[in-house]
């Protein structure tokens, strides 16, 4: 009859041993891999506030959850405005990949020109008299 509260105690262990693994190793990247141009930087090498915002806040509520499991001894429930935040984050997120770098609100000025030859008629006068 013990068999299910060892069975989530088990899980809760493998997690927090996966997620210690996982912090381990965007530390390693942190402190020894000096280009972390492919975990928080756009791919013209900029930083990104959201990539950041993102990462932090993914670590943050997902070792508060592991950690509260551990202490509770069983799967928690997440609060809503936890899983409010990081949908958020992952929305700016997305909303910040939908940008384009130097689009700058163009309406194809020059692009709606294009064609009519600087004639005022639209490119329909002239050849036709």
């Amino acid at each position: 009859m013990n068999t299910p509260a060892h069975a989530e105690s088990i899980l809760l262990y493998t997690l927090a041993i996966s997620y210690l693994a996982i912090v381990l190793v965007a530390l390693y990247k942190v402190l020894y891999v000096p280009n972390l141009s492919k975990l928080l930087c756009e791919p013209d090498g900029k930083a990104s506030i959201s990539r950041f915002q993102l990462f932090v806040f993914t670590l943050v509520i997902s070792g508060l959850y592991l950690a509260l499991s551990i202490e509770a001894g069983q799967l928690i429930d997440v609060p809503n405005g936890a899983l409010t935040l990081l949908g958020i984050s992952g929305g700016s997120f997305l909303i910040s990949k939908g940008i384009k770098p130097g689009d700058g609100g163009n309406t194809g000025g020059n692009d709606q020109a294009g064609g009519q030859g600087g004639n005022p008629q639209g490119g329909q006068g002239g050849a036709a008299q």
